[in-house]
C-alpha cells in the first residue's frame, strides 16, 4: 500500500498525495487524518500519551490514538491497521479478544472536522480529521503497546474527560481537544459518547 498521505480539499475529496515529511513541513498541506476512540463495557475510554519520538506534540495526551491513512485506504481500514501498530491489539477483526460480549468490534465515523495548527517554525497539522468510536472489553490486551508511539495510558469517563480537557488543555493534543468541544457541542454526539 501507498505509505502517502492522502491531500484533499476543504470537502475531504482526494485531490493528491504527499509523504509524511512533505504533508507537515512549515505550514503543512492538507490531509486527510483519523483519532481513534476507544470505550471499554464500563463506559470509560482508553486515552494515550504520545511518545517522546513523537516530532509533533510529543508528550501531549490523545484519545486511544490518532494517525493518517496511506493512498488507496479507507479510514476504517487505517483505524483497525493502526490499534495492531500502536497498541499491538488489533480492533475491529473477527478476534475474540477484541470483540465485547462476543459482537464484533466495529469503529464507526461519528464527524470530521478541519483544523490548522502550527507546532514550530518547521511543522504544522492541517487536517481534515476523521473521530471514531468503537467499543472494546476492559480485558484488551494492552502489555504490547508499542513504546515509540505511546508512552503512557489511562482509562476516563467521559466527564472525566471533558473536565480534564477544561482544565490541562495544554497537556492535551489540539486535534482531541477540538474533538471534544465538538462533540459536547452536538446534542446526538454527546449522547452518543457519554453514555
Amino acid at each position: 500500500m501507498n505509505p502517502n498521505l492522502i491531500l484533499v480539499d476543504q470537502n475531504d475529496q482526494q485531490i493528491g498525495e504527499a509523504s509524511v515529511i512533505d504533508g507537515h513541513l512549515h505550514d503543512g498541506r492538507r490531509h486527510r487524518a483519523i483519532t481513534a476512540f476507544l470505550r471499554d463495557e464500563n463506559g470509560r475510554f482508553l486515552m494515550t500519551k504520545r511518545s517522546l519520538t513523537k516530532p509533533l506534540w510529543p508528550t501531549y495526551w490523545d484519545a486511544a490514538y490518532s494517525t493518517h491513512p496511506r493512498v488507496g485506504e479507507t479510514v476504517e481500514a487505517c483505524t483497525i491497521r493502526r490499534s495492531k501498530e500502536e497498541l499491538g491489539t488489533q480492533i475491529g477483526t473477527g478476534d475474540p479478544t477484541c470483540r465485547p460480549n462476543n459482537t464484533q468490534s466495529v469503529f464507526t465515523d461519528h464527524l470530521s472536522y478541519e483544523y490548522h495548527i502550527k507546532w514550530n517554525a518547521a511543522f504544522s497539522e492541517w487536517e481534515i480529521n476523521h473521530i471514531l468510536l468503537a467499543n472494546i472489553p476492559s480485558t484488551i490486551d494492552l502489555n504490547n503497546i508499542n513504546p515509540e508511539e505511546i508512552s503512557d495510558y489511562q482509562w476516563m469517563t467521559w466527564d472525566q474527560i471533558t473536565d480534564w480537557v477544561q482544565k490541562d488543555s495544554d497537556l492535551i493534543s489540539p486535534w482531541l481537544t477540538i474533538a471534544i468541544q465538538k462533540i459536547q457541542m452536538d446534542p446526538e454526539l454527546k449522547k452518543i459518547f457519554s453514555k
